[in-house]
């Protein structure tokens, strides 16, 4: 009797088998075939990086690896653990092998506890490669900060997200499903408990955690990661590091990091801390954010070396977060996200960042039209370049009229600067009559084309200064489930290209 169509003629464990001593033309043929083999066979062809989903993924990705493993296992350079925790074979399996992946760079888990309960070895055979320079782990507890601890590599980027433990914490015998949820501290404990959980604290702060690549980290990001108030005192850390993030959603974050000051060769800072903006600020938190600055500024004064000399290349976060950090250098391109109770300290933000580039990611209560004060801040005067996003812009029946207004108010907010380009983004809101009507590429067409490109250009350099060489006009719409861009951008030159 024949197979049915499209049925294997072989089991799938065969088929498996089979394809692990395929090379790698052959596996592309086959997974075009047998359609049973497609995500296998994927995980097979060596995919950069390669994701482990489950144990059977797993199990198959080591069967294939070692069918030749001289050639196989060092072409392995980047390897991804799902959020999972594999089977008892599977994670024996990958123990037993894993050694072999003697040119891995990149290693990324989704739930790092989860993963590592796996196999108590596992964390140590990955620590033993010397190759890997990028790790991203997410959902670290006690197994990954002992893994990352006991790294032996010189990493160059680290990304550190969702850090499990706070407070007290526990064990790492602790089962998977407990693993990462804080213990409540008794009501008694005495100043030695108190004294141990700040140790504990202290050693999963990023410093401690990734002291073995103080020589060799250049991007650090961090995300909700939760330690507080943990000082190191003036001792340099992560001398070429340029590049650091760090977030978080933890509204009651005190905005101070005291190390961040330490990293000497920073270029590029991105910093973004949880506030409740649904709630206004109020005399309390105003107050909170002045103590949290003064802090911060005592905290830069007291290091031995000089801040940043020569600036930062770019800055990203709330303008509540600058002013709060204290930050005291230039900074060549600066993204703020601008919300209206946050005027007030924006002056001090422009004229201590003196940006040549400024772009302002407008909140809802930020009207595009009313932005002629800012440019008037000392400290705007050096501004060359202006990028202004904004979402929920209603057009109406005539998105010329509001369009035209938002350029017209930039143009005359920015005429007595030197200003050689601007762009202006606008995620729109259509409010008109047959908003309705239309799917979404002919709508966002219908509004460039109410536009005038032509007319548009001509209003732009007509009243725009002498310096200014292009300028570009981003539309965006999305009708709940497509979204659709096109952009309009014209130079002084009379060149105008649509797309």
């Amino acid at each position: 009797m024949k197979p049915a169509l499209g049925q294997p003629l072989l089991p799938y464990d065969v088929l498996l088998r089979v394809a692990s001593f395929c090379s790698q033309n052959t596996l592309a043929s086959l997974t075009a075939a047998n359609r049973d083999l497609y995500e296998a066979c994927v995980l097979m062809l060596l995919d950069d990086p390669v994701e482990l989903k489950d144990s059977k993924s797993a199990l198959s990705f080591v069967d294939f690896l070692n069918a030749d493993c001289d050639t196989r296992w060092p072409r392995l350079h980047a390897l991804i653990f799902g959020d999972m925790k594999l089977d008892k074979e599977a994670a024996v399996r990958l123990v037993d092998h894993l050694p072999l992946a003697s040119s891995l760079k990149s290693l990324e888990f989704r739930h790092a506890e989860r993963t590592l309960s796996s196999d108590s070895r596992l964390g140590t055979v990955l620590t033993g490669l010397q190759t890997v320079t990028e790790v991203d782990i997410r959902h670290v507890g006690p197994r990954g900060a002992k893994m990352l601890s006991a790294m032996k590599w010189d990493l160059e980027s680290a990304t550190l997200a969702e850090l499990l433990v706070s407070g007290t914490y526990p064990s790492a015998g602790n089962g998977d499903e407990s693993a990462g949820e804080p213990d409540k501290p008794a009501e008694d404990e005495d100043e030695e408990d108190e004294e141990d959980e700040e140790d504990e604290v202290r050693r999963y702060d990023a410093p401690w955690l990734l002291f073995r690549a103080d020589q060799s980290l250049k991007d650090l990001q961090l995300h909700n990661w939760r330690n507080r108030d943990v000082h190191y005192g003036i001792c340099p850390m992560f001398q070429e590091l340029t590049s650091f993030t760090f977030t978080t959603s933890d509204v009651f974050f005190p905005r101070t990091i005291p190390w961040m000051w330490s990293f000497s060769s920073l270029w590029d800072l991105e910093v973004s801390i949880g506030r409740n903006r649904a709630v206004p600020l109020t005399a309390a938190d105003i107050e909170d954010v002045e103590h949290a600055r003064r802090e911060n500024l005592d905290d830069q004064s007291s290091q031995t070396h000089q801040l940043w000399p020569h600036g930062l290349r770019s800055f990203r976060g709330s303008v509540l977060d600058f002013y709060a950090l204290g930050i005291h250098c230039g900074i060549y391109q600066l993204t703020l996200e601008l919300y209206a109770e946050d005027m007030p300290f924006l002056p001090a933000v422009l004229e201590t960042a003196r940006p040549s580039i400024l772009l302002l990611l407008l909140q809802d209560d930020v009207q595009m039209t009313k932005i002629s004060k800012i440019f008037a801040f000392p400290g705007a005067d050096g501004i060359g370049g202006v990028v202004l996003i904004k979402d929920g812009v209603e057009v109406g029946d005539d998105p010329q009229v509001v369009v035209y207004d938002i350029v017209d108010a930039l143009l005359g907010a920015t005429a007595h600067l030197r200003l050689k380009a601007f762009r202006v983004s606008l995620g729109l809101a259509d409010t008109s009559t047959d908003a309705a009507g239309g799917n979404c590429d002919n709508r966002i067409d219908s509004y460039v084309n109410a536009l005038d490109a032509e007319k548009l250009s001509t209003r732009i350099f007509e009243s725009a200064p002498a310096t200014l060489e292009t300028a570009m006009l981003q539309l965006s719409w999305h009708d709940g489930s497509t979204a659709c861009e096109k952009s309009i951008k014209v130079s002084r030159g009379g060149e105008i290209v649509v797309n």
